[in-house]
């Protein structure tokens, strides 16, 4: 971990560390110190996106029609680092706040979550399952048919749902097709796991947060389950009380990506009033 520099603006100090221990892979952690006794909060975003093959359009060029931003990581998740960023500034104005309140912008989101990872290891502090084929090989001209094929597979857990659980599921599945097809034989390799999340509505991070929602929007915010997986597993499990909150848009991984404007103006309000309070 490298200190880049103290920055301080509005009587509010920041220690802005850099992580890179994967060449190219980048993280950055703000630190704005409070005055002590206070309890703490992280921000968490990551700054990297899907990638570009298939998108409707320029990728990097932001487009804004009827209140909507278009634009690859517009929803996932620049605007929510860009909300991020304006409410911890906002709320650590004037160095009010007693707990200290970091912003972690982490490499690395969309696939092994290794920014994260390394943040970790320097600061602490829904339906069905789905499985999808998202890279075949195999075969080597149209009219034969291949002797080998290589298939990675994603398979997305649920709350209560293991690693194990999920390599047996799948074992029985090609072990049918052993038992059945002349000549099928495979070898299972697990890759890269992760456990699901699930956050505590109890918890002091969610019943602030969820408070101020409230109040900002003018209605209870909607609590829903999501097909992907999060940071928010790595958070949880190192004991930090952690939620997912984040602005409407649409179109994350897909051909036409957006975020709702306004939707981020009022995040930022609700992420402001939340930090103020939660670190006061």
């Amino acid at each position: 971990m490298t200190a880049v520099r103290d920055v301080r603006d509005g009587g509010a100090i920041a220690a802005v560390h850099r992580l890179e221990r994967r060449p190219g892979r980048r993280s950055v952690v703000a630190v704005a110190r409070g005055a002590g006794g206070g309890r703490c909060l992280m921000l968490n975003g990551h700054l990297d996106t899907v990638g570009h093959a298939g998108y409707d359009g320029d990728p990097l060029a932001p487009r804004v029609s009827k209140g909507r931003m278009y634009g690859r990581g517009a929803l996932d998740m620049k605007g929510g680092i860009a909300t991020v960023m304006v409410a911890a500034a906002r709320a650590t104005a004037g160095g009010r706040l007693r707990g200290d309140v970091l912003v972690a912008c982490v490499a690395d989101g969309e696939y092994g979550s290794s920014g994260t990872e390394e943040v970790l290891e320097s600061f602490t502090l829904l339906g069905t399952g789905t499985v999808h084929a998202s890279v075949i090989r195999g075969g080597e001209e149209t009219s034969t048919h291949p002797a080998h094929r290589r298939v990675t597979l994603e398979r997305r857990t649920v709350p209560g749902e293991n690693a194990d659980g999920v390599e047996r599921e799948l074992a029985g599945l090609l072990d049918r097709l052993a038992a059945t097809v002349p000549d099928f034989r495979y070898r299972l390799i697990r890759g890269v796991h992760r456990e699901p999340f699930e956050a505590d509505p109890d918890a002091p991070i969610v019943r602030t947060l969820t408070s101020h929602a409230e109040r900002t929007l003018g209605h209870p915010p909607v609590v829903r389950a999501e097909p992907f997986w999060t940071d928010c597993a790595l958070l949880d499990r190192a004991g930090i009380p952690c939620l997912l909150f984040g602005a409407d848009g649409e179109g994350a991984h897909a051909a036409t990506e957006y975020v709702d404007l306004a939707s981020l103006d009022r995040l930022t309000d609700v992420l402001t009033v939340t930090i103020t309070d939660f670190c006061s």
